[in-house]
């Protein structure tokens, strides 16, 4: 599990010093390791309710080492070792032997090396060269037992302490009118029939660097940096709907059909997360709507602006996901082809599917994921060329690199929107919990309203030249070595549908348990 443990974030060691030595040596009680409910790892010298392993000596000082353990507790006063100023710290890490509780002398088991090494692209450093800072809030809950401890940091970064964002922010004045149709009805959990506009909070924009004026090398964190002035030109879009009639008949299915969006436009705006901050984002490659951009009036996308899907204005919906970088040029990588949204019945029953409401937002995914512990609803497939005689590999967390894509093959980055809807709330505070996943082929209680399940799937041409182990995703915010791009896949959807259009398709395709494969309408007329 060591191997799973996430690197550059600060994590507690919640356990007094001299129980865990103890616990670390042979002769006394073991060290248990536990991933908490944030997926973070943690450590304890009792074990918790479940899912827990032992851990060794070699282990602990392993992490120790590569600094997966950023901080240490509690401080003992008046113990042989006081963890409270950096000479302490250095001398015990540096004394082969220490007092135990009793005051005998045993075996330091965390002594470390003076020197060290760098791997898969981390620097390790002995802690014993770490600044210790204690955090400001010293008291950080130990979840298996409910005890408190003090935490020394040895991260050189100030502990972080979560916050919640209280849901009493909705804010009731603003609402948007609910779609027109004959056949919703209103969720039995609420009896309010107009959806609502809940109030977010925009998070304040890390802060961004310009490290060459003349190139516009813009990174952020540990993204990748990007070269804006190699963004790709934006195009003008439809600005009409292109239906026609046709004699094609839809075959029977589930219920689904598919839109085709070519690419739109890329840039550093985000107006969900971000509204009214320019360039506060990681860089993001736009399909749908034109007219996106970070002063966009949400309210209005079915109404303004043109776009790249089939049918034109038919659908001034919005999709966007985070541009896929080439780490050696920092250019962001055009999309090959459009991007394929689905609109299925998924795991619901397609009779009972209704129409997204009209400005429904939802972000599917996490751009702040730094590894593969957590299903992030997200995943990459490479399809072989025309020309390959291979199959195509199931999908990963990360970009499939090494011999699972060759040149001319097809690279699709897809992702997974959840398809229950509260009922009420068009939008919440973290762009997600008014909606939800079905379990056991039904929507639970709390989100009674099924939609379509959307799926943005994003392709890119794999050229003879190109080198995956270069590629990474531009919120991919964490140390890269060469094959774990991807883990921050995301994707924001802002719905912008002709109302009367996207309630006929859910009728006579996804209702009427239809393929509309990606052009027809279901009722004799087809978009292209």
């Amino acid at each position: 599990m060591l191997n799973s443990i996430i690197r550059n974030q600060t994590l507690v060691l919640a356990v007094p010093l001299f129980a865990l030595i103890a616990a670390s040596h042979p002769a006394h009680s073991e060290i248990y390791k536990w991933r908490d409910n944030r997926g973070v790892i943690q450590y304890s010298d009792s074990p918790p309710v479940e899912n827990f392993t032992k851990v060794n000596r070699n282990e602990m000082v392993n992490a120790l080492q590569t600094k997966d353990l950023c901080t240490l507790g509690p401080i003992v006063k008046n113990s042989p070792v006081n963890l409270a100023s950096n000479q302490n710290v250095n001398a015990f890490f540096s004394k082969s032997f220490i007092a135990s509780p009793k005051g005998k002398a045993t075996i330091n088991p965390f002594i470390l090396p003076k020197t060290s090494t760098s791997s898969g692209g981390l620097i390790k450093t002995s802690m014993a060269s770490a600044t210790p800072t204690i955090s400001k809030n010293n008291n950080v809950s130990f979840l298996a037992s409910g005890r408190k401890v003090s935490v020394l940091n040895f991260s050189n970064k100030p502990i972080k302490t979560s916050t919640t964002t209280s849901p009493s922010t909705t804010n009731s004045t603003t609402t948007i009118a609910p779609p027109t149709t004959t056949t919703s009805t209103a969720p039995t959990t609420n009896t309010s029939t107009t959806p609502t506009l809940v109030a977010t909070t925009s998070p304040t924009p890390t802060t961004t660097s310009t490290t060459n004026n003349s190139s516009n090398l813009i990174q952020v964190g540990l993204m990748p940096a990007v070269d804006i002035t190699k963004n790709m030109a934006p195009v003008t879009g439809f600005n009409s709907l292109r239906i026609q009639p046709t004699t094609e008949i839809a075959p029977n299915s589930g219920g689904e059909f598919r839109i085709g969006c070519a690419f739109s436009h890329m840039s550093n705006d985000d107006p969900l997360i971000y509204p009214n901050q320019q360039g506060a984002a990681h860089h993001h490659t736009f399909f749908g709507n034109t007219s996106v951009n970070y002063k966009s009036d949400l309210n209005t996308f079915g109404s303004v602006g043109n776009s790249t899907c089939s049918g034109g204005i038919m659908n001034r919906s919005a999709y966007w996901v985070p541009s896929m970088i080439n780490t050696e040029t920092n250019a962001p990588i055009l999309p090959n082809g459009n991007a394929l949204i689905y609109y299925k019945s998924g795991a619901i029953d397609g009779a009972t599917i209704k129409a997204p409401p009209k400005g429904l937002r939802i972000i599917a995914g996490n751009a702040k994921s730094i590894d593969g512990s957590v299903y992030n609803n997200t995943g990459f497939t490479c399809h072989p060329g025309p020309n390959s005689t291979r199959t195509s590999w199931p999908r990963t967390a990360t970009l499939p690199t090494g011999t699972k894509c060759e040149a001319g093959d097809d690279l699709m980055l897809s992702v997974f929107f959840p398809q229950c809807w509260d009922g009420v709330n068009l939008d919440s505070p973290n762009h997600k919990d008014h909606m939800a996943y079905p379990a056991n082929d039904s929507c639970p209680a709390s989100h009674p309203v099924a939609i379509p399940q959307i799926t943005v799937n994003v392709h890119f041409t794999i050229a003879s030249t190109d080198k995956l182990d270069k590629w990474r995703l531009a919120s991919d915010n964490y140390a890269f070595n060469g094959i774990n791009a991807g883990y921050s896949a995301h994707s924001d959807y802002v719905e912008g549908w002709d109302r009367t259009a996207i309630e006929g398709i859910i009728k006579n395709c996804i209702n009427a348990k239809k393929d509309c494969h990606a052009h027809l309408l279901g009722d004799a007329r087809m978009f292209y």
